[in-house]
């Protein structure tokens, strides 16, 4: 750090080197790779500059001052290190924002301390727990960028949503393996304009990850299948699909591309279906992850080869965007950009760019069965061309 330039930082991170140093390091990095500029004093203060010394101190306070927000990583033994206690006061006394993240190995009684003659019991203050880098990384992110999207449990969308997926499929859920749940339907006023008529059954029965037994009932369609996938169509447009995440059981592996792979196939299918009966009101999507706590994620190609997880506390992840289905394909990409970004930062991934995020739905969408020609007797989707989605050259590479 230079004497004559004062350095703005966007956090400061304070940690116990016996047993943080690895996630300060892990966290530091990776926000840098993101745009956010973080204090980690064995990275910033220079090695002439001997720790816990008066010199090493003006450096750690200066920091402090010209850091937004104070990070406090809290792993077993912090609260014995004098200098985190003294980097502590420094926040505390300058009214600097704290964000406390607590290692789930933990106990409240671990987070209690005295700095000078006041006792504090962090405990009772708000923290986040987290379990491992990728956690850490995923939860602070969300800390600090928020998400695209707010869940609104009030919207009509998502209270029958709701009453779907607690009503509709649970076969398909049995075995507690990961599964990929998506409800697809209309965000405000409810219509019927599916209704079950034959026209409408061969629209289903053009569905392209499912069987073509089909059974009309009275408020919906349904496929008959075997137990491992759920499907159904309301006739007031709502779409319900359940299947396993598809698996990779040579390596161990479940790809990230290969979750947005299904789950895309769904909702084009369903936007094709809302253009093909000419709906112009506004839909949502709201996708489901279940029993994801701990599975290992990757990316595929390109050169990836970092492992992802999510947070073990976490057996179930949730998403919702909206959508009008009359936008051209182009405009209804940038959901499908969303979708790919709020699993990364789930997943602690959020330094993937969206010319990243782009070239890798190209790849998706270039191998999918989900944009071909269907035919059911008179009926006809035609084929969605990949140049309907505006990918730039450089996104094609």
């Amino acid at each position: 750090m230079n004497e004559g330039k004062v350095v703005k930082y966007d956090l400061f991170i304070s940690y116990y080197s016996g047993t943080g140093i690895d996630f300060a390091k892990f966290l530091r990095a990776k926000l840098r790779d993101f745009g956010i500029n973080a204090f980690l004093d064995v990275e910033e203060i220079p090695k002439t500059i001997k720790c816990d010394t008066d010199e090493w101190r003006t450096q750690i306070d200066r920091a402090i001052l010209n850091s937004q927000k104070f990070v406090l990583l809290m792993t077993l033994g912090f609260n014995t290190r004098n200098e985190i206690l003294r980097e502590i006061k420094v926040a505390k006394d300058n009214k600097i924002e704290r964000i406390h993240f607590k290692h789930s190995s933990l106990k409240n009684s671990d987070l209690l301390m005295r700095i000078g003659d006041e006792k504090l019991d962090l405990s009772k203050l708000q923290y986040i727990t987290f379990d491992n880098e990728p956690d850490l990384l995923r939860k602070l992110g969300l800390e600090l960028l928020g998400r695209e999207y707010k869940r609104t449990k009030t919207s009509i969308f998502m209270e029958t949503a709701l009453k779907i997926t607690s009503s509709e499929g649970s076969y398909a859920r049995l075995k507690d393996r990961p599964v990929v749940e998506v409800v697809i339907g209309p965000s405000d006023e409810i219509v019927e304009w599916f209704p079950p008529n034959l026209e409408n059954k061969k629209v289903v029965v053009m569905s392209p990850f499912l069987c073509r037994r089909v059974t009309p009932r009275t408020k919906f369609f349904e496929c008959e299948l075997a137990t491992k996938e759920f499907f159904r169509v309301h006739t007031i447009g709502f779409f319900h699909i359940i299947a396993p995440i598809r698996y990779d059981n040579k390596r161990n592996l479940y790809y990230i591309d290969t979750i947005i792979h299904q789950i895309l196939e769904i909702l084009i299918y369903a936007i094709r279906v809302m253009k093909l009966r000419n709906v112009k009101s506004s839909q949502s999507i709201y996708v489901i992850l279940r029993n994801i706590a701990n599975i290992k994620l990757t990316f595929s190609r390109m050169g990836w080869h970092d492992r992802y997880s999510f947070s073990s506390e976490s057996s179930d992840f949730e998403l919702i965007h909206q959508f009008n289905p009359i936008n051209a394909w182009s405009e209804i990409r940038n959901v499908f950009v969303q979708i790919y970004r709020d699993l990364c930062t789930e997943l602690g991934a959020i330094e993937i760019t969206d010319i990243t995020i782009n070239k890798r739905l190209y790849r998706i969408l270039q191998d999918s069965g989900a944009l071909t020609t269907y035919n059911f007797n008179d009926i006809t989707m035609p084929r969605i061309e990949m140049e309907d989605f505006g990918f730039t050259d450089e996104e094609k590479k």
